[in-house]
């Protein structure tokens, strides 16, 4: 990517460059603007820098959800690696009915988050969940399914298994369908990484009165 950027800007990503070597994986936005001040950046404008960077993948900078506005990721690798913690819970039992009801229904209950995300320093659980519903990857809901209704559950449908038998096999004779199918066609015949399961979310997000999922048959990331 051929793209001009000022000294001052190419200056202030290799001190945020320094700061990761040195462990720092997060600072606050005001640490940033003190950084962009050093390098001869106008308080102003540091956010634009910011946004910049961000586009390219050097940072994270989400100005606009609640909570992180006020920080930098400055390693996107350890956030990725940090939100893995819960989206391939692998060994993960000793969760108990926790882990269960996020492998076979995709219900990731506060609890277990929280304990997933504990170590996370800089970034707080309830950030983290917050950036997984901003990208289309949860969505909040009741779902009934925990004994604790007083806890935060989210629906998070890239956990669960893939399909991979007939799409008919599982249909009985008789069997009354309650809702008009809806048939999704690309052009290209290409369907986008993930598509199904953001579409999943973003209906979840409804109205669960109108728009509700079934718990009580056996659920997976590409068949709901």
């Amino acid at each position: 990517l051929n793209v001009r950027t000022p000294i001052t800007w190419v200056l202030f990503r290799k001190v945020l460059q320094m700061l990761v070597k040195e462990s720092q994986n997060t600072i606050p936005l005001s640490e940033a603007v003190a950084v962009g001040k050093a390098c001869e950046i106008k308080a102003e404008n540091v956010t634009k820098v910011l946004k910049f960077y961000h586009e390219l993948g050097v940072v994270l900078y989400y100005p606009h959800i609640k909570g992180l506005g006020d920080k930098v990721i400055l390693s996107p690798k350890w956030f990725v690696d940090c939100l893995g913690k819960v989206l391939t819970l692998e060994g993960r039992e000793v969760y108990g009915k926790m882990w269960d009801l996020l492998r076979k229904k995709g219900i990731l209950v506060q609890p277990l988050y929280a304990a997933a995300w504990k170590e996370c320093d800089g970034v707080e659980p309830e950030e983290m969940i917050q950036l997984l519903v901003h990208f289309g990857l949860a969505a909040e809901l009741d779902s009934k399914l925990y004994y604790d209704r007083d806890v935060k559950q989210f629906f998070v449908p890239a956990v669960l298994p893939t399909f991979t038998g007939d799409p008919s096999s599982t249909i009985s004779p008789g069997y009354n369908l309650k809702a008009t199918p809806l048939h999704i066609t690309f052009s290209t015949g290409y369907v986008i990484p993930g598509f199904f399961t953001r579409l999943v979310t973003s209906m979840t997000m409804f109205d669960q009165r109108t728009c509700s999922l079934r718990f009580n048959v056996e659920m997976f990331r590409n068949r709901i």
